[in-house]
């Protein structure tokens, strides 16, 4: 599962040393995602499984997180970072429910887990909690996550992609049957 390293950056870091960069710790260029069928408008849909990690000697400090510029109809409302839970618990998954209800603690959340070896189990999961906004169904090809690298705000795109479907979306292609 671990078999890369993938994240777009922007900004430079501002403590003079090399900048620590938060990469998604999935294959390179490869995105994932859900779509989830029926999901009432104000309906939260939290997902894990999200891995961090930094390539740089420094952690970093996540503190936000938002759909791409592309979205239309979904925002995310609430994120979380924690530690791997380790080999004897699975990642969270994803579930229609808030993200505090999923074992996270919404907030910002430090990165310090180095990336290095696919299998090295070194990681953090990072939490979503998402919203769909209007009567149509809500979808966003990415999440930004911004983070702070010393005093340099900086942005890395999770690729993960996700539609909620509108109740009445139930017979369009992308919502489930056809």
């Amino acid at each position: 599962m671990l078999a890369g390293a993938a994240a777009l950056v922007t900004g430079v870091a501002a403590h003079g040393s090399t900048p620590s960069t938060l990469r998604w710790s999935g294959p390179d260029g490869q995105s994932w995602g859900a779509k989830i069928p029926a999901v009432p408008v104000g309906t939260r849909y939290s997902v894990g499984e999200a891995t961090l990690c930094v390539d740089g000697q420094h952690p970093v400090v996540v503190r936000g997180a938002r759909v791409d510029g592309e979205a239309t109809g979904l925002r995310v409302t609430s994120f979380a970072v924690r530690p791997n839970p380790g080999p004897a618990e699975p990642l969270y998954g994803g579930d229609l429910q808030p993200l505090r209800n999923g074992g996270f603690a919404p907030g910002e959340g430090t990165v310090s887990q180095r990336c290095v070896g696919a299998d090295s189990g070194s990681f953090s999961e990072l939490g979503l909690e998402f919203e769909r906004t209007g009567p149509a169904s809500g979808h966003s090809r990415s999440v930004l996550v911004t983070y702070l690298d010393g005093h340099e705000q900086r942005t890395a795109v999770v690729p993960f992609e996700l539609t909620l479907c509108s109740v009445l979306d139930t017979k369009v292609h992308h919502c489930g049957t056809r």
